[in-house]
């Protein structure tokens, strides 16, 4: 079975392998394994990865999850603190900014 993993921090993920993956959520536990029917849902809660030797956790989190043709996708929400986000504000004002300034000026230069 293959999990493809997305996060905002660290991009996709790719574990190949796994044995069974637990989801514990405030309404429902689940376990998948091999062969196991199609699946779309939300995860709010626990989510663990089983291999062979060892266990990947997952814990307090927000995500989308997929299961088709052993393949396990899943988008985690939530990864990135308060200063990423402020950072890439700040760049986006900026350029906002920068291109606003650069339209003006080209406008007073040939228009004049």
């Amino acid at each position: 079975m293959i999990v493809k993993m997305y996060t905002l921090k660290n991009g996709l993920e790719i574990f190949n392998d796994v044995v069974a993956i637990r989801i514990k959520n405030k309404d429902y536990n689940l376990l998948i394994l091999k062969d196991y029917i199609s699946l779309l849902g939300e995860i709010h809660g626990y989510f663990e990865i089983e291999f062979e030797n060892e266990v990947k956790k997952y814990e307090n989190l927000n995500a989308c999850f997929m299961n088709n043709n052993n393949v396990f996708s899943i988008i985690i929400d939530g990864e990135y603190n308060g200063w990423s986000f402020l950072w890439f504000s700040i760049i986006i004002t900026l350029y906002l900014l920068l291109s606003y300034l650069y339209i003006y000026f080209i406008s007073i230069l040939f228009y004049r």
